[in-house]
């Protein structure tokens, strides 16, 4: 996720000491002893919940709860109709 947000771009380059995506996932597999071959299914997973976190904030604060096709873009989905 901080890759998606904060790594390089065709406008920006790499956040300076940030590790790249593979190297965070690396730093974490060797620290932690954990395999993280199933890293994407974990990825997807929190994109999933972080889109229930907005639909639920949304209805808490009275707002307009997010739009299908961003949340089908977010989890990436395809279009949504």
């Amino acid at each position: 996720m901080s890759e998606m947000k904060h790594g390089a771009t065709a406008d920006r380059n790499h956040l300076e000491g940030m590790g790249t995506r593979e190297e965070t996932i690396a730093l974490w597999s060797e620290a932690s002893g954990i395999c993280a071959d199933d890293i994407e299914w974990y990825e997807d997973f929190m994109a999933l919940k972080i889109a229930c976190l907005g639909i639920s904030m949304a209805r808490l604060w009275g707002t307009e709860l997010p739009e299908q096709s961003r949340l089908a873009k977010r989890l990436n989905l395809g279009s949504s109709g």
